[in-house]
């Protein structure tokens, strides 16, 4: 991992107080996704799980919006 990498990560378990790990785990489980019709398309993002939320928080980034793209 480089220096600058292992810089983040620290950064990351200070505002978290979380490993890494544990962060990563809970953020992937945001998902986003394409959902199709023949009356156009929606992308939506799963509900972040309460822990992802609190690392969110913990990082000051606002939560994903329900629906990004609706046409």
């Amino acid at each position: 991992m480089q220096k600058t990498n292992l810089y983040v990560c620290a950064v990351l378990k200070l505002r978290c107080g979380d490993t890494w790990r544990n962060i990563r785990a809970a953020l992937e489980q945001i998902k986003l996704a394409q959902l199709l019709s023949p009356h156009g398309e929606v992308w939506q993002v799963t509900q972040p799980s309460p822990e992802a939320a609190n690392h969110l928080k913990g990082l000051d980034i606002k939560h994903p919006p329900a629906i990004v793209h609706l046409r």
